[in-house]
């Protein structure tokens, strides 16, 4: 029996240039991000939070307390039937892409379950 591989690190103050690829559930300053090998990697992650949602990905900019920059991100979230935000999955932070770059990713990780991803305004 071989052991569990692991789809993400911890992250790690001194090493934080070689991380190209995160999420970050919320913003809180002890908050730390999962970070991933690839987009991928990420993408995988998110199809397994996402329990089934339709998801909606926004460009963003946000201030990461816990190293002190300010980075683009793609805010994730999951979507009712209707279209409306019903819980917040997390900020993804993808080497500076965009979320045509995530949606991509996600399509590919999972092409059975295309869904709606529209940018918001």
């Amino acid at each position: 029996m071989t052991a569990p591989v692991a789809t993400h690190r911890a992250w790690c103050p001194g090493a934080r240039a070689a991380y190209d690829y995160a999420l970050l559930a919320n913003l809180h300053p002890l908050t730390k991000p999962m970070v991933f090998a690839d987009l991928s990697a990420l993408a995988r992650r998110i199809h397994r939070d996402r329990q089934g949602q339709a998801l909606q990905l926004r460009n963003d900019r946000v201030h990461l307390a816990f190293d002190g920059s300010i980075r683009r991100v793609v805010a994730v979230y999951g979507e009712d039937q209707v279209g409306q935000r019903t819980r917040f999955i997390g900020y993804a932070w993808l080497n500076g892409r965009d979320w045509e770059a995530l949606q991509a990713a996600l399509d590919a990780a999972e092409p059975m379950a295309r869904q709606t991803a529209r940018r918001a305004a």
